[in-house]
């Protein structure tokens, strides 16, 4: 609810990182999942992909390497329609 409030109706939310829940975490939704809850509150996804992204070095450089699957989306705040 807290990042809804702060963007205007028409404003982008951009997103670009990895799901990386802290552990004491209650709830760890997975990407699809935020998808829905953000549309549910009035957003139009223009870009929603995934990408594979190394932490520090690239893949092969060293033996351990952090890896995570990144989400990039660009969703607008729908205008609410005066009744």
């Amino acid at each position: 609810q807290v990042l809804d409030d702060l963007l205007e109706e028409g404003g982008l939310w951009i997103n670009v990182g990895p799901l990386n829940w802290r552990k004491e975490a209650r709830l760890k939704l997975n990407w699809s999942e935020i998808v829905t809850l953000w549309k549910g509150l009035g957003y139009d996804f223009e870009v929603n992909s995934r990408s594979d992204c190394d932490y520090h070095m690239p893949r092969g450089e060293k033996m351990y390497t952090e890896s995570y699957t990144c989400a990039l989306s660009v969703a607008t705040k729908k205008l609410k329609s005066k009744a």
